[in-house]
């Protein structure tokens, strides 16, 4: 009789034991869509779709394509016919969900790649002489390649909103190399020697590391 009471009690405690990954990580979306509004202001405005699935009770790996739009920019209009990719690819890890199961907690490692051409047009302030005591302007016009590559670190939430719609807020580190690809133009301009760190966005090659914030409208299907 005592044997037969262990067991039983040893059975529960398994059941419970079994059950609660599921409870606590039952918000981990199986498999979910997703869009990203803001990228639509990014100075290369972007529609992005993405789909996570599940590959083990934690974690969840994630596939992003954005598609860059060409439209004016109010930035500056000397960046014209734009197009181009960005493709990530996220590993997810869950680790903790709130008290009242409504939000959930993760991190993830995310690799990157953008793709985007474009065509550029600059009005160069020159000189004449070495001691630039006679100037004059000169417009330029060309195609430039940009790529970007690189690594996010994010720690991010997911808040449902209701049983399958949720939001999902990331901030992190990137480290990004950036190349840039236009003619030279062998000019020197005294505007862009005045005021090298306004340029936007900087067209200058380079290893950075940089903050990162993203924001997702996500759909969970079940």
């Amino acid at each position: 009789m005592r044997l037969l009471v262990c067991g039983l009690i040893l059975f529960g405690q398994t059941c419970a034991f079994a059950q609660e990954p599921l409870t606590a990580f039952r918000l981990v979306p199986d498999k979910a869509i997703k869009v990203s509004p803001l990228h639509l202001l990014n100075f290369y405005p972007t529609i992005e779709l993405s789909y996570e699935q599940k590959v083990f009770t934690r974690f969840t790996t994630q596939f992003e394509m954005g598609f860059v739009l060409d439209y004016p920019s109010s930035v500056d209009e000397s960046f014209q016919n734009k197009r181009g990719v960005k493709i990530k690819l996220e590993g997810r890890y869950y680790f903790t969900s709130s008290p009242d199961r409504e939000r959930i907690y993760y991190t993830a490692f995310e690799p990157y790649f953008n793709a985007i051409n474009f065509d550029r047009n600059r009005v160069f302030t020159e000189c004449f002489d070495l001691e630039c005591n006679h100037r004059f302007t000169r417009e330029y016009a060309y195609k430039t390649r940009y790529r970007e590559q690189g690594i996010n670190l994010k720690a991010g939430i997911v808040r449902y909103l209701g049983r399958a719609i949720f939001l999902d807020f990331n901030s992190g580190l990137s480290l990004r190399h950036v190349d840039y690809d236009s003619p030279n133009t062998g000019s020197r301009s005294v505007i862009d020697d005045m005021w090298p760190s306004f340029q936007i966005p900087n067209e200058n090659d380079r290893l950075a590391l940089s903050p990162n914030m993203g924001f997702r409208l996500g759909y969970r299907f079940r």
